[in-house]
């Protein structure tokens, strides 16, 4: 009977340790497979932190090219703080018999740069430069012009015409509002000033 009696502590024992045994290994699978979803995550991040260092490099590269242009556009601006400027093209503006679309433009560039989208005759010089100016001889007058109203904060879209223009030399990206295209202008244009 004390056979018997070991022989069945024995079989129960290693049915006991035969079943811990599966029970881990089950565990161990299971282990497994959520460590290989982890790793496949982290390469997924890994991979996510390099695009994004990456997209940060070029915006910091963007950024300096910004920071250069408004060290140089506050530069202008401070020469042209003290009104002089502004009040000789204009008078020169006036002494012309016809001014053309390249004087109007001169002026509210140069009033743009002075005294920055505030000054209420910017957008009527760019406004007034784009009523005169002959579109099919003057594309590029005329593309300048819209682009400066838009700068004046003014509420104009550029035509499809002009949007091909100011790509080709760069100037789009800063002109042109999202869904420009179709050359119409809104009610918010601002009416240009008789002069």
């Amino acid at each position: 009977m004390k056979t018997k009696f070991v022989i069945a502590v024995l079989l129960a024992v290693i049915a006991g340790g035969g079943y811990y045994g599966y029970e881990q290994f089950l565990a161990l699978q299971k282990t497994e497979a959520e460590l290989a979803a982890l790793r496949e995550e982290k390469d997924k991040l890994q991979q996510q932190a390099a695009a994004a260092a990456g997209e940060m490099d070029g915006k910091v590269q963007l950024l300096a090219g910004l920071e250069q242009k408004a060290r140089e556009l506050d530069a202008a601006r401070a020469a042209f703080a003290g009104g002089l400027a502004i009040s000789i093209l204009e008078s020169a503006v006036k002494s012309v018999k016809v001014p053309t679309a390249e004087h109007y433009l001169a002026i509210g560039a140069v009033r743009l740069v002075a005294n920055g989208s505030a000054d209420k005759e910017v957008a009527l010089a760019y406004e007034h430069a784009l009523q005169i100016a002959n579109w099919p001889s003057s594309m590029k007058l005329a593309c300048a012009a819209q682009a400066g109203i838009i700068a004046a904060g003014g509420k104009i879209e550029i035509s499809s015409d002009c949007g091909r223009v100011l790509t080709a030399t760069g100037q789009v990206a800063a002109a042109a509002p999202p869904g420009a295209g179709d050359g119409t202008k809104t009610a918010d244009a601002p009416q240009p000033a008789q002069r």
